[in-house]
């Protein structure tokens, strides 16, 4: 059995990680399907993370009895398109809602990663339906995001991670998770902190966090203050410009799934990026 990870200096954002030498990695990642092209879009984003250090991948959906038979061969040929010839399939017959199943069966895989496609909608309340609210009401972070512009292969190990924080407290608790993350899969991070013309010096607040992010991964970590009106733009332009891998951020907002899940810029960022966003729900902000 594999154990919890405990690197020094990385607490409850990486609780749903293994050891795996001085690596932090995935048992297994679970990616809901329904059987639209849309929510297939996450298996090609699994797959090639899942095959970094051979994790599983769960696909889960819950269907009535008469779907059964259609809906396992179509998950298998949309897993086989994305390279996935060995899924595991749990198709779940229940009269309780999709959401309900899907925390369940996250509840009882403590070391897996929820993997996504979001629909073409601005808001993450969209996600599949109602299915990721009710999700993100019941858990904290992290989840793998894949949008409507996102190329869904655009995750590559050893790519550029774009880190956003804006100084407060809740977006600096992107850094551990971004910290695990860097090391498991090689990535290159690069903490942007946004500023808009004529508003006070980000410098302090982006000095400290790129300090504390090289102090976890012990090398260097490269920052930039980014311009413009628009925060989310901003941060979607970076990545893009820079061909990241992979962009790593908090949810923000007070208590109450609306603002926190439904943040404007988070959910702009997932809407509009090319490439996948790991959105990490930090526990305090748990209705």
């Amino acid at each position: 059995p594999s154990s919890l990870s405990i690197l020094a200096g990385l607490p409850d954002a990486c609780q749903w990680t293994r050891a795996e030498g001085d690596h932090t990695v995935y048992d297994k990642i679970v990616v809901p399907l329904d059987g639209s092209d849309t929510a297939a879009r996450a298996l090609t984003t699994a797959a090639t993370l899942a095959a970094e250090y051979e994790s599983s991948i769960a696909i889960t959906a819950v269907v009535s009895p008469s779907f059964v038979p259609s809906m396992t061969e179509n998950a298998r040929t949309q897993a086989a398109a994305a390279g996935i010839h060995y899924p595991i399939i749990n198709l779940v017959v229940s009269a309780r809602s999709p959401a309900v199943q899907l925390i369940e069966a996250l509840d009882d895989e403590p070391t897996s990663l929820l993997c996504m496609a979001t629909t073409g909608r601005s808001h993450l309340g969209q996600v599949l339906g109602s299915v990721a609210e009710e999700v993100l009401r019941a858990r904290t972070g992290p989840f793998l995001l894949v949008g409507p512009h996102c190329d869904p292969g655009a995750f590559k190990p050893k790519g550029k991670l774009i880190v956003p924080v804006d100084g407060s407290e809740t977006s600096l608790d992107i850094l551990p998770l971004a910290a695990a993350w860097s090391i498991a899969y090689g990535l290159e991070p690069e903490v942007v902190i946004h500023t808009e013309p004529n508003g006070d010096d980000p410098q302090p607040a982006l000095d400290a966090a790129a300090a504390k992010l090289e102090a976890d991964i012990e090398r260097p970590v490269s920052s930039l203050a980014i311009q413009g009106m628009n925060a989310a733009d901003a941060v979607v332009g970076r990545a893009k410009s820079s061909g990241a891998a992979l962009i790593a951020m908090t949810t923000h907002g007070r208590t109450g799934l609306p603002r926190v899940v439904m943040g404007s810029i988070t959910m702009d960022v997932v809407h509009n990026a090319s490439c996948p966003v790991l959105v990490h729900r930090p526990l305090r902000l748990r209705t």
